[in-house]
């Protein structure tokens, strides 16, 4: 079995994987951000790139949408990693 590596050329805010769990799942953004238990303006700033996943956001995800904590930890670690090799 081959093995390929694949390392894209762009890098993607985990706010915009975010907006499509959001999209996907036919929900609003004010109805995600009170089940989350978060105020509707941080989730905003989040799905606009202006704010990132700390630890205590990433529980919030994964109560919302039930996918786990580290996949939200990991998705901000490899954006902030690439951002970094960037510049």
């Amino acid at each position: 079995m081959t093995l390929y590596n694949f390392n894209p050329d762009y890098v993607i805010h985990p706010g915009e994987t975010l907006r499509a769990w959001i999209e996907e799942h036919n929900d609003s953004i004010p109805a995600f951000a009170r089940r989350a238990g978060m105020p509707e303006q941080d989730l905003r700033n989040l799905l606009a790139g202006k704010a990132g996943i700390t630890d205590k956001i990433a529980r919030k995800l994964e109560y919302a949408t039930g996918i786990p904590e580290r996949f939200w930890i990991r998705r901000q670690w490899d954006y902030d990693r690439r951002i970094k090799q960037a510049n």
